[in-house]
Protein backbone atom coordinates (compact mmCIF):
# COMPACT_ATOMS: atom_id res chain seq x y z
CA UNK A 1 0.00 0.00 0.00
CA UNK A 2 1.11 3.71 -0.75
CA UNK A 3 0.53 6.60 1.34
CA UNK A 4 1.44 9.93 -0.15
CA UNK A 5 2.56 12.98 1.79
CA UNK A 6 3.98 16.77 1.57
CA UNK A 7 7.25 16.95 3.16
CA UNK A 8 8.73 20.67 3.68
CA UNK A 9 12.10 21.11 1.61
CA UNK A 10 14.59 23.89 1.53
CA UNK A 11 13.05 26.69 -0.46
CA UNK A 12 13.98 27.66 -4.01
CA UNK A 13 14.63 31.59 -5.00
CA UNK A 14 12.91 32.88 -1.96
CA UNK A 15 9.45 30.27 -2.47
CA UNK A 16 8.88 27.60 -0.36
CA UNK A 17 9.02 24.07 -1.66
CA UNK A 18 6.53 21.30 -1.26
CA UNK A 19 6.93 18.00 -1.86
CA UNK A 20 4.50 15.35 -2.75
CA UNK A 21 6.14 12.18 -2.01
CA UNK A 22 5.15 8.26 -1.49
CA UNK A 23 5.85 6.51 1.62
CA UNK A 24 5.51 2.58 1.60
CA UNK A 25 2.50 0.95 4.16
CA UNK A 26 3.07 -1.95 5.77
CA UNK A 27 0.40 -3.92 7.69
CA UNK A 28 1.39 -6.30 10.42
CA UNK A 29 -0.70 -9.24 10.25
CA UNK A 30 -0.24 -10.29 13.80
CA UNK A 31 -0.93 -7.26 15.59
CA UNK A 32 -3.07 -5.31 13.07
CA UNK A 33 -0.86 -2.53 13.03
CA UNK A 34 0.28 -0.33 10.02
CA UNK A 35 3.74 0.67 9.97
CA UNK A 36 4.82 3.69 7.21
CA UNK A 37 7.73 3.80 5.88
CA UNK A 38 9.30 7.23 5.04
CA UNK A 39 12.25 7.97 2.26
CA UNK A 40 15.60 8.62 3.52
CA UNK A 41 15.71 12.07 2.74
CA UNK A 42 12.36 12.45 5.05
CA UNK A 43 13.79 13.64 8.94
CA UNK A 44 12.35 10.51 10.83
CA UNK A 45 8.69 11.77 12.60
CA UNK A 46 8.42 14.65 10.56
CA UNK A 47 7.41 16.42 7.48
CA UNK A 48 10.82 18.07 6.42
CA UNK A 49 13.53 17.04 4.35
CA UNK A 50 17.01 16.29 6.23
CA UNK A 51 18.57 18.86 4.30
CA UNK A 52 15.93 21.58 5.41
CA UNK A 53 16.29 19.99 8.84
CA UNK A 54 19.72 20.96 8.79
CA UNK A 55 19.20 24.23 7.60
CA UNK A 56 16.91 25.07 10.78
CA UNK A 57 18.77 23.71 13.31
CA UNK A 58 22.00 25.77 11.90
CA UNK A 59 19.62 29.29 11.55
CA UNK A 60 18.31 28.55 14.93
CA UNK A 61 22.19 27.71 16.77
CA UNK A 62 22.89 31.28 15.61
CA UNK A 63 19.42 33.27 15.97
CA UNK A 64 16.29 31.92 18.02
CA UNK A 65 13.37 29.82 17.26
CA UNK A 66 10.77 32.71 15.84
CA UNK A 67 13.73 33.93 13.90
CA UNK A 68 14.19 30.63 12.02
CA UNK A 69 10.23 29.82 11.81
CA UNK A 70 9.84 33.37 10.23
CA UNK A 71 12.96 32.69 7.66
CA UNK A 72 11.39 29.52 6.43
CA UNK A 73 7.58 30.08 6.94
CA UNK A 74 6.80 27.32 9.80
CA UNK A 75 5.22 27.02 12.66
CA UNK A 76 7.60 27.55 15.72
CA UNK A 77 6.73 24.31 17.46
CA UNK A 78 7.43 22.56 14.44
CA UNK A 79 10.73 24.57 13.91
CA UNK A 80 11.50 23.61 17.90
CA UNK A 81 10.66 19.76 17.06
CA UNK A 82 12.72 19.62 14.23
CA UNK A 83 16.09 21.25 16.01
CA UNK A 84 15.56 18.92 19.07
CA UNK A 85 16.45 16.02 16.74
CA UNK A 86 18.88 16.91 15.16
CA UNK A 87 20.63 18.04 18.36
CA UNK A 88 20.42 15.19 19.69
CA UNK A 89 21.55 13.05 16.94
CA UNK A 90 24.50 15.47 16.48
CA UNK A 91 25.18 14.70 20.15
CA UNK A 92 25.12 10.82 19.82
CA UNK A 93 27.07 11.18 16.93
CA UNK A 94 29.95 13.19 18.44
CA UNK A 95 29.65 11.15 21.31
CA UNK A 96 30.30 7.65 19.28
CA UNK A 97 33.46 10.04 17.62
CA UNK A 98 35.09 10.39 21.10
CA UNK A 99 37.67 9.09 22.78
CA UNK A 100 38.57 8.01 26.14
CA UNK A 101 38.75 11.30 28.71
CA UNK A 102 42.56 11.25 29.42
CA UNK A 103 42.46 14.58 30.86
CA UNK A 104 39.64 15.96 33.48
CA UNK A 105 38.97 19.68 34.44
CA UNK A 106 37.34 20.84 37.54
CA UNK A 107 36.56 24.36 37.44
CA UNK A 108 33.21 26.41 38.14
CA UNK A 109 31.28 29.16 36.99
CA UNK A 110 29.45 32.46 39.07
CA UNK A 111 26.31 33.05 37.89
CA UNK A 112 25.68 36.56 38.23
CA UNK A 113 25.64 38.93 41.43
CA UNK A 114 23.57 39.26 43.86
CA UNK A 115 20.11 40.43 43.87
CA UNK A 116 20.23 43.98 45.99
CA UNK A 117 22.53 47.18 46.16
CA UNK A 118 26.15 46.63 47.07
CA UNK A 119 27.21 47.71 50.00
CA UNK A 120 29.74 50.94 50.12
CA UNK A 121 33.18 50.83 50.37
CA UNK A 122 34.90 51.58 54.07
CA UNK A 123 37.36 53.30 51.70
CA UNK A 124 37.17 55.56 48.74
CA UNK A 125 38.55 53.82 45.54
CA UNK A 126 42.41 53.35 44.92
CA UNK A 127 43.64 53.74 48.88
CA UNK A 128 45.82 50.38 49.92
CA UNK A 129 44.23 47.93 51.53
CA UNK A 130 44.86 47.10 55.35
CA UNK A 131 48.32 44.73 55.96
CA UNK A 132 46.85 41.40 56.22
CA UNK A 133 48.18 37.98 56.43
CA UNK A 134 47.60 36.24 52.89
CA UNK A 135 44.92 34.13 52.83
CA UNK A 136 45.21 30.35 53.15
CA UNK A 137 43.98 28.44 49.94
CA UNK A 138 41.63 26.54 52.04
CA UNK A 139 40.03 29.93 53.55
CA UNK A 140 40.19 31.99 50.59
CA UNK A 141 36.46 30.92 49.20
CA UNK A 142 33.80 28.43 49.24
CA UNK A 143 31.02 27.86 50.23
CA UNK A 144 29.62 30.54 52.44
CA UNK A 145 25.96 31.06 53.41
CA UNK A 146 23.51 31.82 50.77
CA UNK A 147 25.56 31.72 47.93
CA UNK A 148 24.79 28.21 47.14
CA UNK A 149 23.13 29.27 43.84
CA UNK A 150 25.47 31.59 42.35
CA UNK A 151 28.44 29.26 41.79
CA UNK A 152 28.07 26.34 40.25
CA UNK A 153 30.68 23.22 39.47
CA UNK A 154 31.81 22.92 35.96
CA UNK A 155 33.39 19.43 34.79
CA UNK A 156 35.49 20.02 31.43
CA UNK A 157 37.01 16.84 29.06
CA UNK A 158 40.82 18.67 28.28
CA UNK A 159 41.45 15.24 26.02
CA UNK A 160 43.48 16.75 23.43
CA UNK A 161 41.23 17.33 20.19
CA UNK A 162 38.47 17.04 21.92
CA UNK A 163 38.05 19.60 24.97
CA UNK A 164 34.40 20.47 25.74
CA UNK A 165 32.30 20.50 28.30
CA UNK A 166 31.39 17.15 30.18
CA UNK A 167 28.43 18.56 32.86
CA UNK A 168 27.60 21.24 34.96
CA UNK A 169 26.29 20.30 38.81
CA UNK A 170 23.57 22.31 40.86
CA UNK A 171 26.26 23.34 43.44
CA UNK A 172 30.22 23.27 44.14
CA UNK A 173 30.43 21.18 47.32
CA UNK A 174 33.10 18.55 47.92
CA UNK A 175 30.22 16.07 48.22
CA UNK A 176 29.08 17.19 44.78
CA UNK A 177 32.06 16.67 43.33
CA UNK A 178 32.57 13.39 44.84
CA UNK A 179 29.50 12.20 44.06
CA UNK A 180 30.03 12.80 40.45
CA UNK A 181 33.53 11.57 40.29
CA UNK A 182 32.38 8.21 42.38
CA UNK A 183 29.71 7.61 39.21
CA UNK A 184 31.57 8.33 36.46
CA UNK A 185 34.11 6.23 37.66
CA UNK A 186 31.75 3.30 38.26
CA UNK A 187 30.14 3.64 34.37
CA UNK A 188 33.71 3.57 33.30
CA UNK A 189 33.94 6.75 32.02
CA UNK A 190 36.96 8.15 33.94
CA UNK A 191 38.79 4.84 33.73
CA UNK A 192 41.67 6.59 31.16
CA UNK A 193 42.14 9.40 33.22
CA UNK A 194 45.26 10.64 34.12
CA UNK A 195 45.89 14.09 35.33
CA UNK A 196 42.99 16.38 36.76
CA UNK A 197 43.09 20.06 36.83
CA UNK A 198 41.54 22.37 39.18
CA UNK A 199 42.40 25.30 41.40
CA UNK A 200 43.78 25.37 45.00
CA UNK A 201 40.84 24.43 46.95
CA UNK A 202 41.50 21.60 49.14
CA UNK A 203 38.45 19.99 49.38
CA UNK A 204 38.68 19.95 45.65
CA UNK A 205 41.82 18.16 45.82
CA UNK A 206 40.70 16.01 48.52
CA UNK A 207 38.09 14.64 46.60
CA UNK A 208 40.11 14.08 43.49
CA UNK A 209 42.50 12.47 45.55
CA UNK A 210 39.99 9.97 47.36
CA UNK A 211 37.95 8.90 45.09
CA UNK A 212 40.81 8.60 41.72
CA UNK A 213 43.89 8.34 43.53
CA UNK A 214 45.10 11.19 41.23
CA UNK A 215 47.57 14.04 42.92
CA UNK A 216 45.31 17.06 41.25
CA UNK A 217 47.19 19.80 39.00
CA UNK A 218 46.87 23.17 39.99
CA UNK A 219 45.02 24.99 37.68
CA UNK A 220 47.31 27.76 35.66
CA UNK A 221 44.60 30.74 36.11
CA UNK A 222 44.40 30.50 39.73
CA UNK A 223 48.34 30.06 40.46
CA UNK A 224 48.83 33.14 38.21
CA UNK A 225 45.57 35.46 39.86
CA UNK A 226 47.06 34.47 43.71
CA UNK A 227 50.63 35.12 42.43
CA UNK A 228 49.46 38.88 41.27
CA UNK A 229 47.34 39.12 44.31
CA UNK A 230 50.12 38.50 46.73
CA UNK A 231 52.18 41.28 44.48
CA UNK A 232 50.15 43.36 44.65
CA UNK A 233 50.06 43.42 48.77
CA UNK A 234 53.35 43.45 48.77
CA UNK A 235 53.14 46.57 46.42
CA UNK A 236 50.91 48.42 48.61
CA UNK A 237 52.22 47.27 51.68
CA UNK A 238 55.95 48.70 50.58
CA UNK A 239 54.41 52.06 49.68
CA UNK A 240 52.53 52.17 53.54
CA UNK A 241 55.08 51.49 55.13
CA UNK A 242 57.79 53.38 53.30
CA UNK A 243 58.09 57.09 52.88
CA UNK A 244 60.12 57.55 50.33
CA UNK A 245 57.98 54.95 48.02
CA UNK A 246 54.55 56.70 49.57
CA UNK A 247 55.70 60.03 48.01
CA UNK A 248 56.63 59.16 44.52
CA UNK A 249 53.89 59.74 41.74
Amino acid sequence: MVRWQSVRDLPIAGQDVLLEMQSLQLSCDWCGKVFTVHPACVLEGTHVTERLAEALTDCVNVSTLSAAAATYHLPESTVKAVFEKVVERRHAEKLRSLKPITKLGVDEIHLGARDGPRPLPDKPPGSPPPSESPPSAESEKKPAAGDAHEYQLVLVDHTPGQERVIDILPGRSKEELVAWLEENKKNGSLAEVKEVTCDLWEPYREAIREVLGIEPTADRFHVEHQFNDRINQTRHEIRRTHPRARSRP
